[in-house]
């Protein structure tokens, strides 16, 4: 199982020249942080709202992370030692609460494979 960040999944449902190596690489089991589904659904809108509909229904697929004491306690702890922006944080820590189950992290975002690199989560960006 992947961790995907909510650029991965964006990938997913607008195209963007990393979508089609994206959706062939892509396992059918995934997961998130219940921040991805504000972040998609926002940018999703705000691209094309007539694809609104269809983000749900690729967000109801994926497995989530809530954002629980852990999460957010490792939030904290990531944008205090690697200096990474809240929603960096946010993601990072749910990728870090969880490290244990997932194969790695699926992101496009340069800053957080930074600091997913330094928490020792192996991030790939497929078709990068």
């Amino acid at each position: 199982m992947w961790f995907l960040d909510s650029s991965a999944i964006l990938k997913l449902i607008v195209d963007e020249r990393e979508s089609k190596i994206l959706r062939r690489f892509i396992p059918t089991l995934n997961i998130t942080s219940r921040l991805s589904r504000i972040e998609v659904l926002r940018n999703v809108h705000r691209i094309d709202p007539k694809k609104v509909a269809m983000a749900k229904a690729k967000l109801d697929g994926i497995y989530y992370v809530e954002l629980n004491q852990g999460v957010l306690q490792n939030a904290e702890d990531i944008a205090i030692a690697l200096g990474t922006k809240s929603l960096d944080s946010i993601q990072a820590g749910s990728a870090l609460f969880i490290k244990d189950s997932i194969a790695g992290v699926i992101s496009y975002d340069k800053n957080l494979n930074r600091a997913l690199t330094q928490l020792g989560i192996h991030s790939i960006s497929p078709g990068v």
